[in-house]
């Protein structure tokens, strides 16, 4: 199996890719003593795609803007809507 580059993972069509190759989010366990860094290494390893992966056996897509608002300024504009 070859490697894939960071850019090809992000680029993972859900609606085409294997689902066979991918992992169920809650298979994935972190060691809690680990570092940040660690841990962030370990959940790639783990769960191989971070952009494409099954979560209660549904396919899950993430994707994120180059720039604009963090995820933290679009939670406090909601909650400050009052949505």
């Amino acid at each position: 199996m070859a490697v894939q580059t960071m850019e090809q993972l992000r680029d993972t069509d859900p609606r085409t890719v294997n689902r066979e190759s991918l992992v169920e989010r809650n298979s994935v366990c972190l060691n809690p003593d680990a570092s940040h860094e660690e841990r962030l290494l370990d959940y790639i390893r783990q769960i191989k795609n971070p952009y494409c992966y099954l979560d209660g056996g549904m396919i899950v897509k993430l994707s994120f803007q180059e720039k604009g608002p963090t995820i933290e300024e679009r939670v406090n504009s909601v909650y400050l809507a009052g949505v």
